[in-house]
């Protein structure tokens, strides 16, 4: 068995000065040796001087944040364990965290007992890779051989508090630590069954089949969603494919680590039933503000003329959260699946002109020039009508507002094997490289000069990204600053 790590040197990175030396007095007392950093870049040279067995990270720091701070330090060591803690708590972010590489995730704020739990869990996980390390030294062997005959790896294994199951390349079950039991069909006790046979969740099942095949080159690791319609649990299931011996092809078998995210879940669940609430109690009260704004700019004095400017102004703001409010509820109807929907074969192509119709006007406003192109050959869809103008109102319109004056938007597609291929392509003011990942982000905005004038909420694209993930479409972007942008959707065809 591994000697446990009882004086670890533990790297803590965050701008919080309260929270570095709270880390550093708690952290201390039990023993260890705690380096400290304010900032990612820091953080990075702390790490490169060597002999870090934990990494405490804050998500957001000045310089490079948290996501972008844990591939550098995977580039110096593979095997780094990193816990992440923010104070941003969301799903969203614990599962960027994980899929980044993080090994645990901490809300602040935290109390030193629960620093402890996290610290004394990563630090069982570093000592489980030393451990493999030198394993992976020794003669190599079979992962049944490994299964029956490394009993310090079985030892330290069967310590884990989260479930950890091994297959082979046969796909058959060859080794399953005490917590991942409970995702075993019952009588099944033990490693040389077939997983197939052996696994009790249809949906682990699933998500093994759908990984498997993708673990190849230099993927390595998957994670992915799985429920367990018999505990009301959701996990968070890591596949790591194991390396075939020198001579042999294909894989030597995959590991397969789960980690409960239910709470993550119910918290996502109840933000989501909060938002829905708050947004139905402000629709009417800021609707009525809208309609007497009107009122009164339709019968305005002579005397008090020269306030229409400001009166107009707190319509448009009234007009503008009414907006919000309006894509508020859509998005928390869409992640709670209240929406009805009415899904028919269509010709999507007239739904796509009829937008551009509509938005002609706002289009000339702004003086760019709006272009359909329609396809070579018939195409048709199973989807919803009103999913999809409410997809090409948002992608159409933000190709206006964000494009220059005097510029275009062509809207060109074509079938493209089973898919239906569109693309909204414009001549604005384009995205820089490092925030395309960030569209579709609940509230997210490109904030630069070019668009501190251009009114939105940050929602209209998230909503377009839950609709397409309804429908199995998916979204690229293409941009380069001062030139333009081309979205382009791919739609599964009507079998």
């Amino acid at each position: 068995m591994a000697d446990v790590i009882t004086r670890a040197r533990i790297l803590v990175a965050d701008d919080e000065v309260s929270i570095r030396i709270g880390c550093q007095k708690i952290l201390g007392e039990d023993g260890h040796e705690v380096v400290v950093a304010a900032d990612g870049l820091a953080a990075i040279e702390a790490f490169k001087a060597g002999g870090i067995d934990l990494v405490m990270l804050d998500l957001a720091m000045p310089g490079l944040d948290g996501l972008q701070v844990i591939p550098r330090l995977r580039e110096i060591d593979p095997d780094a364990v990193v816990v992440m803690i923010t104070g941003y708590a969301s799903f969203e972010t614990a599962v960027q965290a994980i899929q980044a590489g993080a090994y645990d995730y901490m809300p602040k704020p935290f109390t030193p007992s629960e620093l402890r739990i996290v610290v004394q869990r990563a630090l069982e996980k570093r000592a489980l890779l030393v451990e493999r390390q030198t394993l992976q030294k020794e003669r190599a062997r079979s992962l049944l051989d490994l299964a029956r005959e490394q009993s310090r790896t079985r030892t330290i294994i069967y310590a884990m508090g989260e479930p950890l199951l091994v297959i082979n390349a046969a796909q058959e079950l060859v080794f399953v630590n005490p917590a991942a039991r409970r995702f075993l069909q019952e009588g099944v006790t033990g490693p040389g069954r077939p997983m197939a046979e052996a696994l009790a969740v249809p949906g682990l099942l699933e998500a093994c089949a759908d990984a498997f095949p993708k673990l190849t080159g230099e993927t390595k690791t998957i994670s992915t969603e799985v429920f367990d319609p018999r505990e009301q649990k959701t996990w968070m299931l890591t596949v790591t494919c194991l390396e075939s011996q020198a001579g042999e092809t294909g894989p030597a078998g995959w590991v397969l680590v789960l980690a409960d995210i239910t709470p993550m879940k119910d918290l996502e669940k109840a933000k989501t039933r909060f938002v829905s609430i708050v947004a139905h109690e402000l629709k009417a009260p800021v609707g009525a503000i809208e309609g007497y704004l009107d009122l009164i700019l339709s019968d305005l004095e002579p005397a008090v003329e020269k306030y229409r400017p400001k009166i107009e102004r707190c319509r448009d703001r009234a007009g503008l959260l009414q907006r919000l409010i309006r894509e508020l509820l859509d998005l928390s109807r869409i992640e709670q699946g209240r929406i009805e929907r009415n899904l028919e074969t269509i010709d999507p192509v007239p739904t796509v002109q009829e937008t551009c119709e509509f938005l002609a006007e706002e289009a000339g406003k702004r003086k760019v020039s709006l272009m359909v192109v329609p396809p070579a050959e018939p195409v048709r869809l199973l989807a919803d009508r009103g999913e999809l103008t409410q997809v090409f109102t948002n992608l159409v319109s933000n190709a206006i507002k964000y494009n220059r004056e005097g510029g275009s938007v062509t809207v060109t597609n074509e079938r493209s094997g089973a898919h239906w291929k569109v693309a909204v392509a414009d001549t604005g003011i384009g995205i820089a490289a490092d925030h395309l990942r960030h569209i579709g982000e609940e509230f997210f905005r490109v904030k630069t000069a070019a668009t501190v004038q251009i009114s939105g909420t940050g929602l209209g694209m998230a909503i377009v990204k839950r609709i397409l993930d309804l429908n199995h479409a998916r979204l690229e972007i293409a941009s380069q600053e001062g030139v333009g942008s081309t979205f382009t959707l791919f739609w599964p065809l009507a079998s």
